[in-house]
């Protein structure tokens, strides 16, 4: 296998390793942001994936969300036990005493109420 040094190197590797027809990353490091697309966005039209090509990606956003919030926990900038209103302390909801007591864990594991 070749080296893959590229973000273009890697989009294309994981686009032929897995099987998928298109798709495109995108990296912000160090204030510099890169984009990588590689495919088609259907392969019955076969229009070129780019920077702008738009997916339907669903309910994909939770593991992405539960992701960056678990790297918050694990740079100690997040206590999963802490309530909610210690970052969002304008969190307004119909009951007050429940409210105080939501925890963040409890947001992350959709036990909250």
């Amino acid at each position: 296998m070749s080296e893959i040094t590229t973000l273009s190197d890697v989009v294309a590797h994981a686009a032929e390793k897995y099987g998928i027809p298109g798709l495109a990353a995108a990296v912000w490091h160090k204030g510099t942001e890169t984009i990588a697309a590689h495919g088609v966005t259907n392969l019955d039209h076969q229009q070129p994936v780019d920077e702008n090509t738009l997916f339907a990606v669903g309910s994909t956003s939770k593991p992405f969300a539960a992701t960056a919030l678990m790297h918050l926990v694990a740079r100690g900038e997040v206590d999963l036990d802490a309530p909610v209103r210690h970052y969002i302390p304008e969190l307004r909801l119909p009951n007050e005493e429940w409210t105080a007591q939501i925890t963040v864990k409890q947001l992350l594991n959709h036990t909250a109420g």
